[in-house]
């Protein structure tokens, strides 16, 4: 005849099982939120359009050189993403300051990121020496983010043009 398992052993498999399934589908959905993002900028990219809604102006007052970046960012996935920029202490000749800028995209959202980048001591005259780094993160909120660190300029310019 064969033992009937105890209580305790029955609530194990049934947590086990509970577990296992909300794994499951936590990963699934972080996947196909994962591919929905990917494939909506690698397929604007292949259509040789914008993924992004991106403005530029610039203000140029004496020495200095304001840039102005507004980028509407879409979110077609099933979590909120955190899109961050920042830049890291600029080398050459050019000062470069930049605003820290984040935004949080709602699921099937979009939002409007506004980073501003000041380069001061340009010279209109001669070879201005421009280096500047960017730290670039995306948080796919709460399972995984990536912090990268990108070259935002590093040339010389000619007569301060950045």
């Amino acid at each position: 005849m064969k033992r009937e398992p105890s209580p305790v052993v029955r609530s194990l498999r049934a947590a086990s099982l509970a577990i296992t399934v909300v794994a499951i589908v936590a990963f699934s959905t972080m996947a196909y939120s994962v591919y929905m993002d990917v494939n909506g900028v690698v397929g604007a990219l292949g259509s040789g359009r914008s993924p992004t809604n991106f403005s530029v102006r610039t203000v140029i007052n004496g020495s200095s050189e304001t840039e102005y970046f507004n980028a509407t960012i879409p979110n077609r996935g099933l979590y909120p993403l955190v899109v961050g920029l920042s830049c890291l202490p600029s080398t050459g000749s050019v000062n470069v300051t930049c605003s820290k800028a984040s935004v949080v995209i709602p699921p099937g959202g979009e939002q409007t990121m506004h980073f501003t980048m000041v380069f001061q001591n340009l010279s209109f005259t001669s070879v201005n020496t421009i280096s500047v780094k960017g730290n670039v993160s995306l948080s796919l909120v709460p399972f995984a983010s990536v912090s990268m660190i990108a070259p935002f300029f590093a040339a010389p310019e000619q007569g301060g043009g950045a």
